[in-house]
């Protein structure tokens, strides 16, 4: 006889498939849901990155700009030769038409006390400017604000919507070299770059920035950042391509994303490890770009007042020595003028490898501006710092005699100053100054401390 047995069936084959089919359903719909989160956030990560690198795009522009305008600025020949001598042909060749062609100004300017301008030199494509409508439109008010800057450099920078489109505007005014203050009668230099396709061309190619426009008004969907004026108004719009990182990937990773998802796992941590090594990278040229100066690759003014400042105040809390270094190449300015700027620019990559040879890892180098650079020396007295500068002012003098060198013969000039009691980095600055301009009155090509009387 057949038995029967009463033990219930519990799951069909059916049943099993079916369960099978939704669980695989559910974990399907929930990694597709994963993925999707995950690459959603990939782009917003990405369009605030994009954002946050146009922002620090314009940010270096404007350093760049203010550096170059500090440059002239700080040249008591260039006040000379534009406001109390006015030379013509010496202002085409230096500040004029040289400085168009060389960083691509639209126009740049010199502003005579009264307000009136002392020449304004042009793009052969850009149109007249018309000074009196640029000074109503904001110029006058960027003048009033560099009184009102507690900086060294009293510059100013900011957009100007003129008719023809806007304009990145940078101002300051004349400052004495031996005082290190604007000249008493408050005369201005001013440059002037349009933000035109070309320019925004080129910033798209530098920093990377997709489909980088300049345009007068919003666009619905796309990026915004808006170039805000010395009065707060709006003068223009940058939008760019929106990212997306993920576009093409996406589809093809959800078609294999269950029977692939160890392999899966791997591509995107491969995928946020290039991502992340990309933007180790920029983030070093974005800080190179930020801290060297870019002729000679040594500190530029900014990085170097900010590391000396640290040291300086190290130094003082724990009542150690600390001695600055002013070095002044002599009669630079005639090398340019003989021998052509690309010379020139040998001339100051050279000074620049000398000193570098000869300097220990702790002190700091930098270049203040134009032929003008700085070194502070940690736990070093003024006899100590006396004989670094004659080291450095020999050394460079005996490579440009020697008959295998293709410089023309170079000297230095060195001032030195060291840290007393009671006293301010900034004065300390000055001192070196004063020394400096001491060696340069004594014959140039030698090396003066800094005496302080109140000392004798």
């Amino acid at each position: 006889m057949q038995k029967t047995s009463f033990a219930p069936k519990l799951f069909s084959v059916k049943s099993v498939t079916t369960l099978i089919t939704w669980l695989f359903l559910l974990t399907a719909t929930g990694i597709t849901c994963g993925v999707l989160f995950f690459f959603q956030s990939m782009n917003s990560i990405a369009k605030t990155d994009l954002k946050q690198r146009v922002e620090i795009a314009l940010s270096i522009e404007k350093q760049r700009q203010e550096d170059i305008l500090a440059e002239y600025s700080y040249w008591d020949e260039s006040y000379d030769k534009t406001i109390t001598d006015f030379d013509q042909v010496w202002i085409e060749e230096n500040v004029g038409l040289f400085l168009i062609n060389r960083y691509g100004y639209d126009f740049t300017g010199a502003i005579r006390p009264d307000m009136t301008p002392a020449f304004i030199a042009t793009k052969k494509e850009t149109a007249p400017i018309n000074f009196q409508f640029l000074m109503e439109h904001g110029l006058h008010q960027l003048i009033k604000e560099t009184r009102r800057t507690n900086t060294l450099t009293h510059i100013t920078c900011s957009y100007i919507a003129l008719l023809d489109g806007t304009y990145l505007i940078t101002v300051g005014p004349f400052i004495d070299e031996l005082t290190k203050l604007p000249k008493p009668d408050h005369a201005y230099l001013v440059f002037g770059k349009k933000l035109d396709s070309d320019l925004i061309k080129k910033l798209s190619a530098t920093y990377e920035l997709p489909g980088l426009q300049i345009v007068a008004e919003p666009q619905a969907g796309k990026p915004d950042l808006p170039l805000i004026d010395h009065s707060g108004k709006t003068t223009a719009h940058l939008t760019w391509d929106m990212p997306t990182p993920t576009e093409g990937v996406l589809p093809k990773l959800l078609a294999v994303v269950i029977g692939f998802f160890a392999l899966l796992g791997i591509l995107i941590r491969l995928i946020l490890n290039r991502d992340h090594s990309d933007r180790n990278e920029y983030e070093k040229e974005l800080y190179q770009m930020a801290t060297k100066d870019a002729l000679t690759g040594i500190n530029n003014h900014r990085h170097f007042m900010e590391m000396s400042r640290q040291e300086f105040t190290i130094h003082k809390r724990n009542n150690r020595m600390l001695s600055v270094m002013m070095l002044d190449l002599d009669h630079f300015k005639s090398i340019n003028d003989t021998h052509g700027h690309a010379m020139g620019n040998q001339a100051l990559i050279h000074f620049c490898n000398i000193c570098k040879s000869n300097l220990r890892e702790a002190e700091i180098f930098g270049r203040i501006g134009g032929e003008e650079f700085a070194i502070t020396l940690p736990d070093t007295g003024p006899d100590r710092a006396a004989l670094a500068g004659e080291r450095l002012r020999q050394m460079l003098e005996e490579s440009t005699l020697d008959k295998n060198s293709k410089l023309p013969p170079m000297t230095v000039s060195i001032g030195i100053a060291t840290m007393p009691e009671n006293i301010l980095f900034s004065t300390m600055i000055n001192n070196a100054d004063i020394a400096l301009y001491q060696a340069k009155n004594n014959g140039r090509n030698r090396v003066e401390v800094f005496n302080d009387p109140k000392t004798d």
